[in-house]
């Protein structure tokens, strides 16, 4: 990140996040080798996981595949494609990953009934000793702000600017853990845990 162009070199950007959201494919499973083998050009590393929603429900396969690097992942279940990165130089180029993602994804299964899409960008601002969030952010980005019994409380504020054809919602989580918008957690664990799985295979 440090070599971007005009980009602080302490940016707090930590991830870059694009999303599309569509109807359930059922037969997935069956075009994921052809699909893979699209995406191992960018992304060689593959891995799947299975997620057990709730006792009563099959468990949902999410498939990730990874760059060389373990920089920038696409991860993939029958309802959702999404590119997970924190290597973020400019929107054009991570644009065309995306694109990239789920063309080859549209080229196995021919057509999707897209229900959404978007685009998160995650900062993780941690103030240093001696400082707040209000040495760096408005009081009305800050959830709760003040201080409890002596504790700050975790909490989220949103706010949403929006034109006639878009709308850009700014959330801001007070808390500790995954950085990651809870309604992408799990996708975004399946990052997680195949980067960290990765690094173990691979220790430099």
């Amino acid at each position: 990140m440090t070599t971007r162009t005009g980009i602080l070199p302490k940016a707090p950007l930590v991830n870059a996040i694009s999303v599309v959201r569509f109807a359930p494919i059922l037969k997935l499973p069956e075009f994921l080798p052809n699909i893979q083998h699209k995406l191992r050009e960018r992304f060689p590393e593959t891995f799947q996981m299975k997620l057990q929603v709730s006792s009563n429900d099959n468990p949902v396969v999410t498939w990730g595949f990874l760059d060389s690097n373990l920089s920038m992942a696409c991860t993939i279940s029958n309802d959702v494609l999404l590119l997970n990165s924190m290597c973020y130089e400019t929107f054009p180029l991570h644009a065309e990953i995306f694109k990239f993602c789920l063309e080859s994804l549209i080229a196995e299964v021919k057509f999707i009934d897209v229900t959404g899409i978007g685009m998160r960008y995650v900062d993780i601002i941690e103030p240093r000793d001696n400082e707040t969030l209000q040495n760096y952010l408005p009081d009305n980005f800050i959830p709760m702000s003040g201080i409890y019994d002596g504790v700050e409380p975790e909490g989220i504020a949103s706010t949403t600017y929006s034109t006639n054809e878009a709308f850009l919602h700014v959330r801001c989580w007070r808390q500790t853990g995954n950085p990651v918008p809870d309604d992408l957690a799990d996708q975004g664990m399946i990052f997680d845990i195949a980067r960290q799985h990765k690094l173990a295979q691979n220790p430099k």
